[in-house]
């Protein structure tokens, strides 16, 4: 697996984040069934939900759009409070970053950089 950046874990999230995506979050997000009759169904959906997110994530026309909030005074204000003066004019992050996305990811590596970032 490459090298995993800021802008693929903000792809990864903002992704699972899309409306189509919304309906699959308990799914990827549950690390295992509630009983055991539930086994079969359960691996089968968290495959499908991690496969759809896998054919989104490499999608060139698939766009993540960061929350205007982010971009807002207030939330410079926070990260330089937290991080220190200045940190927010040096942070760039691009979650449709054309460089990235053409790298041969594989179903295994966007579940890893998915699970691993939340």
């Amino acid at each position: 697996m490459a090298l995993v950046t800021d802008d693929d874990r903000l792809r990864a999230v903002g992704i699972m984040f899309r409306e189509e995506m919304r309906p699959l979050i308990g799914t990827i997000l549950s690390k295992h069934p509630r009983n055991r009759s539930e086994v079969d169904e359960w691996t089968g959906q968290r495959n499908l939900a991690f496969h759809h997110h896998h054919q989104l994530f490499i999608d060139r026309d698939v766009l993540v759009h960061m929350p205007e909030i982010w971009s807002s005074n207030r939330a410079k204000e926070k990260v330089d409070e937290f991080l220190g003066e200045g940190t927010c004019d040096s942070l760039s992050f691009n979650p449709n970053n054309h460089e990235r996305i053409p790298i041969a990811w594989t179903k295994k590596d966007t579940q890893a950089i998915l699970t691993t970032t939340l």
